[in-house]
């Protein structure tokens, strides 16, 4: 493989932020310049520890220094009227700098109130320019504001070398199988932008990139009628931005094959579009870096423009002389961080990039903020001063799929495995896949039948790690605790919510989460209490048989199990009832779409149901069907279940679910939950 740090570069411009620039000024000789002349002085004092500069009343007088009159404004903004108070300077540092290690500095300033109650005015991320005397101790640089500089360039290659030469839990850059069709750029020549066509890879091996990005609007794609000459030329000016700009990054890195799924997909032919997504996980998985275009709204943005955010926060930053350990006087510069949160990326409301995310073992992110990096072993930036802390916001919570609590023996293991480890992967891998499912279906869909398909890459990568068959989004050793899920926002079980409709197209069976709109929780993704519902058969009947963990014609479920009828009015009341503590209820959640009983309070009288179905009846009949019971005696009483509505040809539908706590303490009319049940066969679509 080739070394990426090594190759020309060209067609990229030369960019650097030009320092000088920065407008604001400080004074150097007020309280509050003069301090970061004598660190080598007050050392011990500073680190971690507030350091006294002077009074409110000083701060508002300094009038000739421009740092003093910004951190004045703050005192206005957060209204702080005591004069007497005591502003302190505390500097953080990522190492102490006088035992010669490297470090990143925060400066803190506070305000000290008479009662010694503190507040925060504000905080600086503080940056040396890179080459000078001080960046020997403060290795936070600034964020490179332009993603399309050959700096950016340098960055990047030196990302997927080391990545590649020294982690060892990431896979070595190697010639991969090659997609169905990636577009060949012609690398050996970076300036010619011509010879770009879609090529038929017919087994072959190679090194590839992977673009993930925001369709947002249309675009030239590539279809049963371009196909052939798309195979001979691409032209580049046809394509949206982002393909674009893509298409230039990757030949900078001296990649020479590129994935984009609208041309390398041929989109006006369902055969090939199912057969491509049953491919996806091994996509993104082998390519050699997923370039995602996190900062484009739609595929005409484009990603590689300058960042003028980024320009003008650090145009703003202030300039202020710094004593450096052994004395030398230099310039280091302060940038006020944002104090709201850091937004989502457009990137990150979409949901057919979250699999796209999950799956890449190395990415180049072009954010709102600066360009990133991030691998299984790690995370870097092109800089380390911006305006938001990034990296979480970025990559969320869950992380590479390959970083997984399921370790990479299990995932590469085509052995039997021991019945304790492979329940201890499965169980790993239904933790994961609650957090996982929550957060697809909390992105946007254009089309609502992707809803499965949008997730199926990460399905087959689960499917093989914990060896497990996957059932319309829920996985068969995991069946009873999975169907106990909710819709509404993420722990809001106890709150009233609205949530979406149920398509009105067939997507999945009504017991399976993607069966409804919006965002989706687990009540139980790995239950531990008792059960006596058992499995008695399930099918699932996929749209293609090349991708049978996507779409769904149809399916049924059924369960031999505790039920109990009851007829809306005893569903109401039931709902309604209440303990003499909070934690003493019953509540009923129906679906979306569901049939809503006329009795029922509307979902915004507060009292804890989840619903907004728009068919209302006055007399409906329902089931209850238990799921998950846990009888302590002198304790807790939980019994957990599915509301069932019946269906034409004597089979049912899921319509909701329900929850009871103490169960005896809270309903009344009878005593024992077991005398009104009945085991039956049930059967649900």
């Amino acid at each position: 493989m080739q070394d990426f740090r090594k190759l020309p570069l060209s067609t990229f411009h030369d960019a650097d932020f030009n320092i000088a620039g920065i407008e604001s000024t400080c004074c150097n000789v007020c309280p509050i310049c003069t301090v970061f002349q004598n660190l080598d002085e007050r050392w011990d004092i500073q680190l971690g520890k507030g350091t006294p500069l002077c009074s409110v009343s000083k701060l508002n007088d300094i009038r000739a220094c421009g740092f003093a009159a910004q951190l004045a404004s703050k005192l206005s903004e957060s209204d702080i009227s005591d004069s007497s108070a005591s502003i302190k300077l505390q500097l953080d540092w990522g190492a102490r700098i006088f035992q010669q290690f490297r470090g990143s500095i925060t400066a803190q300033f506070l305000v000290e109130h008479h009662d010694k109650r503190t507040t925060q005015l504000t905080y600086f991320n503080a940056f040396a320019l890179p080459g000078s005397k001080l960046s020997q101790y403060v290795e936070s640089s600034p964020a490179n504001p332009f993603p399309a500089s050959s700096n950016t360039v340098r960055t990047a290659r030196s990302w997927i070398a080391k990545c590649s030469e020294k982690h060892e839990r990431c896979p070595k850059l190697s010639a991969a199988p090659l997609p169905t069709r990636v577009l060949d750029l012609d690398s050996n020549n970076l300036n010619n932008l011509t010879n770009i066509k879609l090529l038929e890879t017919m087994g072959r091996s190679g090194s590839y990139a992977a673009l993930s990005y925001c369709w947002g609007s249309s675009q030239f794609m590539t279809t049963s009628m371009n196909y052939s000459a798309n195979c001979r030329q691409i032209k580049l000016e046809a394509l949206a931005k982002s393909i674009r700009d893509a298409i230039l990054f990757t030949k900078q890195l001296g990649i020479r094959y590129l994935w984009v799924d609208a041309l390398c997909i041929i989109q006006d032919d369902s055969n090939d579009k199912y057969t491509e997504i049953g491919n996806m996980s091994g996509i993104y998985k082998n390519a050699a870096v997923t370039l995602s275009a996190a900062r484009s709204r739609t595929c005409q943005d484009g990603f590689l423009h300058d960042n003028d955010l980024v320009i003008s926060w650090m145009k703003r930053a202030f300039k202020l002389s710094f004593r450096c350990p052994d004395g030398y006087l230099d310039d280091i510069f302060l940038a006020e961080m944002r104090r709201e949160s850091s937004p989502k990326e457009p990137i990150d409301f979409r949901a057919w990039t979250f699999q796209e995310s999950l799956l890449s073992p190395r990415s180049i992110i072009f954010s709102s903020s600066q360009t990133l990096w991030r691998c299984i072993s790690g995370t870097s930036a092109d800089g380390h001063c911006a305006p938001w802390e990034r990296l979480s916001a970025v990559y969320g919570t869950i992380g590479p799929i390959r970083n997984s609590t399921i370790s990479e023996t299990d995932a590469t293991d085509d052995e039997p495995r021991d019945d304790d480890t492979l329940h201890q992967t499965r169980q790993m891998a239904h933790l994961r896949w609650a957090d996982i499912v929550h957060e697809v279906t909390s992105r946007h869909l254009t089309v609502g039948q992707d809803k499965l398909p949008s997730i199926s890459a990460i399905a087959t990568e689960l499917a093989f790690y914990a060896k497990d068959m996957y059932l319309a989004g829920i996985w068969k050793s995991n069946l009873i605790p999975s169907l106990l899920w909710c819709q509404g926002s993420r722990w809001s079980l106890y709150k009233a919510s609205v949530p979406l409709g149920r398509p009105a197209q067939y997507r999945a069976p009504s017991w399976s989460w993607a069966s409804v709109d919006g965002p989706v929780d687990f009540h139980n993704s790995t239950m531990q209490h008792d059960t006596r519902a058992e499995v008695q058969s399930v099918e699932i009947v996929p749209v293609s048989n090349k991708a049978p963990l996507c779409a769904i014609k149809s399916g049924f479920l059924e369960l031999y199990a505790p039920v109990r009828r009851v007829d809306c009015g005893e569903l109401a009341e039931m709902h309604r009832q209440k303990g003499d503590d909070e934690c003493s209820s019953t509540a009923i959640y129906l679906d979306a779409g569901a049939a809503l009983p006329a009795c029922f309070r509307s979902a915004g009288s507060g009292d804890g149901g989840l619903w907004s179905g728009s068919r209302r009846t006055s007399c409906h009949e329902y089931w209850l069907l238990e799921l998950s019971a846990l009888h302590t005696p002198g304790f807790n009483h939980e019994i957990k279940g599915l509301v069932l509505e019946s269906a034409a040809g004597g089979v049912y539908k899921r319509a909701g679910y329900f929850y009871i706590e103490d169960y005896f303490a809270c309903v009344q009319e009878s005593a024992n939950w077991d005398d009104a049940l009945s085991f039956r066969r049930i059967r649900i679509i």
